[in-house]
């Protein structure tokens, strides 16, 4: 029988260890920027550079490695917190996981376990129905409550799927009147969208978890500081399901790099649908500085990183730069930059606690020639922009925990884009 030998690692030693490693990396893409043009003129030497190259990249996978853990322990501490509410609540519930060897950053496990902790319980208070109402619509006496993690496109999703009441549309509409966002529910932005908002609640009842408008405003920005992102779908009387977009590790990053003025910056991979550089005839500029380009045929508005962030840029109109087509959280759009400089792979570091929460951007990194770049957070761009246009400023130090801009796509673009079943 093979047995595994085993030991204890103290985690601040795994994690020097994995930033020394991406330094090391750091400095062997420095070196070979620097002697690419020498290494041609020299086999050995050429030959020497790519096998430093290839045990650069294998130690810093080895070394993530050993902070990926499968969600099965995370899945099974989650559905024991469901069931002990459940009973507290007199719930029969029926929980079924799938996915469970998917394996994570041990960073971002210990990131999302309370917000999908309160995912659960939210599931429990507001899907449970009585019995018999479940009867007439043909489903089970228990609530079915589905846990499932899966791989997607170098991220991991993790779904929490109810088939209970859904959401209740009705009582949404009451709630947001009285939080004024009136004008936002008019304006062609999604319904589901505004359960995370700071303060919002459909409880009629204070009960442990419920009721208090705390919540999913903080399971989202818990998310998203881990460049993460979550969304929720639900059919009334059927089903609410709520996915968690999560990145693989918080120690690398795909990305591109990218340019506007004489400023470089990284745009993280996954959001990215595709790169051009769009023909006049696609461009149609709208009152308000605003901009819009058609892609086959489907309208999507353009945001200027450099109009965003408050900086010089070198494009007059989208027809001279490069428009990366993103797929936000809520929103799908084009940035708009100058030069496309390349896909790479970075080591991500923080910002530190004095730039912490600074909007528009989710770390930093180093690059080939030593210089520091920031990378952006997509999903802050669309509300930077509008601020600088509205004369208002909210890329600052310090933006208060919660505060969020209600920005949509409907008020500020006038315009509802249509893909498949869901609005956008």
């Amino acid at each position: 029988m093979v047995t595994r030998d085993s030991g204890r690692v103290r985690v601040d030693k795994l994690d020097l260890l994995i930033d020394t490693i991406g330094e090391l990396a750091i400095t062997k893409d420095q070196i070979l920027g620097k002697l690419g043009e020498t290494a041609r003129l020299d086999a050995e030497l050429d030959e020497s550079l790519d096998r430093l190259d290839k045990m650069t990249r294998q130690l810093q996978s080895l070394a993530m490695g050993l902070r990926m853990f499968p969600l099965r322990d995370l899945f099974n501490r989650t559905a024991r917190h469901a069931r002990d509410h459940a009973r507290r609540e007199r719930c029969d519930i029926r929980i079924t996981m799938t996915g469970e060897e998917t394996e994570l950053d041990k960073k971002v496990i210990e990131a999302i376990t309370d917000p999908l902790v309160h995912l659960v319980q939210n599931a429990v208070d507001h899907g449970a129905e009585p019995v018999a109402n479940r009867a007439r619509k043909g489903k089970p006496s228990a609530l079915t409550l589905q846990l499932d993690a899966s791989y997607r496109q170098g991220q991991v999703v993790i779904r929490i799927q109810d088939d209970g009441r859904g959401l209740d549309r009705g009582a949404m509409q009451d709630r947001a009147g009285q939080l004024d966002r009136g004008e936002w529910l008019a304006s062609g932005g999604r319904l589901n969208d505004i359960i995370f908002e700071p303060g919002f609640t459909t409880a009629q009842e204070l009960t442990r978890t419920s009721g208090r408008g705390v919540g999913m405003d903080v399971v989202r920005r818990n998310v998203e500081q881990i460049g993460g992102a979550v969304t929720v779908e639900s059919e009334p009387g059927l089903f609410t399901s709520i996915e968690l977009v999560l990145p693989l590790t918080l120690a690398v990053l795909d990305g591109f790099l990218v340019q506007v003025g004489v400023e470089r910056f990284v745009i993280p991979l996954h959001p990215i649908e595709e790169t051009l550089r769009p023909e006049p005839e696609q461009v149609q500029f709208l009152p308000g500085d605003r901009e819009m380009i058609a892609i086959r045929s489907v309208p999507i508005p353009v945001f200027r990183l450099a109009r965003a962030l408050g900086i010089p840029g070198d494009c007059r109109d989208p027809s001279g730069g490069i428009v990366i087509v993103l797929k936000g959280a809520f929103l799908r759009y084009g940035l708009l930059v100058d030069h496309l400089l390349g896909r790479q792979q970075f080591v991500i570091k923080s910002l530190g606690p004095l730039l912490e929460g600074l909007a528009g951007y989710s770390g930093a990194t180093l690059i080939e020639d030593g210089a520091v770049c920031l990378i952006i957070n997509p999903d802050d761009i669309p509300r930077m922009q509008q601020d600088k246009t509205q004369g208002g400023s909210r890329n600052r130090i310090g933006t208060p925990t919660g505060e969020r801009s209600s920005f949509t796509q409907g008020n500020a673009w006038s315009v509802t884009i249509q893909d498949g079943s869901h609005e956008r």
